[in-house]
């Protein structure tokens, strides 16, 4: 009944969105503001904010003004980067946007009738770029991931005639990559993708013995790695470094605080838990003064090659390369991607980028997908075992397993 009733607001929400956006054709008045959406979660938004700064200065270069759509969550973040911090953001975005009818008349009551180009950056989703078109602008231009394609055609097809610029992703091509293509699709030429850097913050830490920092969570339950190998791994590392262990993240991870309890005390308390218990600004510089963190493919995982810190990244293949790892070009200043282990067979399965193809985890392969319906971590990452990450962070540090 829940799924029916889904598909039936989706189905309400598509056509009064497709009716706003012929309403929208027809309007001849628009103002002379440039609209930036950026509906990325933190991590795929720190690496479009390079692109993003880089479109404000070219248009505010020809004498417009630049506002920018996107969530609250990810505005903490944005704004401690210098040459965004006074843009202007609009009041109305979110990682958890419903499909209804009073959310999307919000946010197109937000956006309003004044904007003569929109571009939209970073479609997690068909709905997001949908409302686009109800601009009554001269330009959309929008970003289209790689995977829409069989039924999702659709919002290709009937959607088209309200967009000036569109531009679909190629297969196995990098975030910063497909962003620079993006950008000379839409006119605006000379964009170089690189690693934006986060200045330090003006926070008041303590001064401590060296940590290693574990990011115990991600925003997609699909991505993180399961507990008894985190356990496992905290483990060895105390053996091997005479550094803490700090646990960092959004939330706290009852599950993983349970397990470590099992842990001798003497290793327990050399591990410092500060999920949940940090503000941006800290958790940025607590990223900056790590000696390495590991993690998952997280918003982490990005603020550390943007502070300058070694990572270690836990991936899946569900999109090839497009946001990890780095590509060779984009790195500068002493920045470096992060360093991602992967499970044995990564490269040998037949169902990787799965979400490329498909737009879904695990949906190329039944006993991952099912899995990831359930809000499991994915075959990729239950599969890439304790031992994985020990060799790789032995090859990095040149000791002996």
């Amino acid at each position: 009944m829940r799924k029916v009733k889904n598909a039936l607001f989706k189905a309400m929400v598509f056509i009064y969105i497709f009716f706003k956006a012929c309403a929208a054709k027809i309007v001849k008045k628009c103002g002379d503001e440039v609209l930036i959406i950026e509906f990325g979660h933190f991590g795929d938004t720190l690496v479009d904010s390079g692109a993003i700064i880089f479109i404000k200065q070219w248009y505010e270069k020809r004498g417009k003004t630049v506002s920018l759509l996107c969530a609250p969550e990810t505005w903490k973040m944005l704004k401690l980067i210098p040459d965004l911090s006074q843009m202007n953001v609009l009041p109305f975005a979110s990682y958890k946007f419903e499909y209804s009818l009073q959310s999307t008349r919000e946010l197109l009551r937000n956006i309003g009738k004044r904007y003569s180009d929109v571009i939209l950056l970073s479609p997690i989703s068909p709905y997001y770029f949908l409302f686009t078109a109800c601009i009554p602008g001269k330009k959309s231009a929008n970003l289209y991931p790689e995977f829409f394609c069989g039924w999702r055609k659709i919002f290709l097809f009937l959607f088209r005639p309200f967009f000036k610029n569109i531009y679909i992703s190629k297969s196995g091509q990098s975030r910063f990559h497909m962003v620079a293509e993006f950008l000379n699709v839409i006119g605006t030429r000379g964009y170089r993708p690189q690693i934006t850097y986060l200045p330090v913050q003006e926070v008041h830490l303590e001064e401590e013995p060296p940590y290693i920092s574990i990011i115990v969570d991600s925003s997609n339950p699909i991505r993180k790695w399961p507990v008894e190998n985190v356990v496992q791994l905290i483990d060895w590392l105390l053996n091997h470094y005479d550094h803490r262990i700090y646990l960092l993240g959004a939330t706290p991870d009852l599950t993983l605080t349970s397990q470590l309890e099992g842990l001798p005390s003497e290793k327990k308390a050399r591990i410092r838990d500060l999920a949940g218990k940090t503000t941006v600004e800290e958790w940025i510089e607590r990223i900056r003064r790590s000696e390495f963190i590991i993690g998952v493919d997280s918003g982490a995982i990005h603020v550390a090659a943007s502070t300058g810190t070694p990572a270690f990244c836990l991936a899946g293949r569900w999109s090839i390369d497009s946001f990890v790892p780095y590509p060779s070009d984009v790195v500068h200043d002493g920045l470096t991607g992060p360093i991602c282990v992967f499970r044995k067979d990564a490269n040998d399965l037949l169902c990787r980028n799965c979400v490329g193809r498909t737009g879904q985890y695990g949906k190329t392969n039944k006993k991952c997908f099912d899995l990831c319906r359930q809000g499991k971590p994915c075959l990729c990452l239950r599969e890439l075992t304790a031992e994985d990450v020990m060799k790789a962070i032995c090859r990095e540090s040149k000791m002996k397993f």
